[in-house]
């Protein structure tokens, strides 16, 4: 069996992303954020993707999980996290405002909502 270094397994995994460039939600077009687990790079959820939905989705991470969220449509990560730390961020003057309110949903002085989540290698298949 043959080991693709971390950089080559990321490019590979990058053109398998841009496969599925959008998911079909009637006639619209939904963009969506594909989760990857960050050691192991295995696809873990999907979510849409929205300011909302990214803030809630990492303030309700667990301290211990390392996840990489990636936009489907590009491949491209957009946030790469420790826990509900980010790690790495695409764009640091976005992340500069939503740093404060992961903060206060995490310390619980606003109410994280529950984000919808699916596996999107089942729609594929429909």
């Amino acid at each position: 069996m043959k080991f693709l270094k971390p950089f080559r397994l990321r490019k590979t995994l990058k053109k398998m992303y841009v496969e599925n460039l959008k998911t079909k939600n009637g006639d619209d077009e939904m963009e969506i954020i594909d989760v990857y687990d960050k050691k192991t790079l295995e696809y873990i959820e999907s979510f849409e993707y929205t300011d909302e939905n990214i803030i809630d989705y990492i303030a309700d991470l667990h301290p211990m999980y390392e996840r990489e969220l990636i936009e489907s449509s590009t491949g491209m990560l957009v946030f790469s996290t420790i826990g509900f730390l980010i790690f790495k961020a695409t764009n640091e003057e976005w992340l500069e405002k939503i740093r404060p309110i992961i903060f206060d949903k995490r310390t619980e002085k606003v109410v994280i909502n529950e984000v919808t989540v699916f596996d999107r290698r089942n729609m594929k298949n429909n």
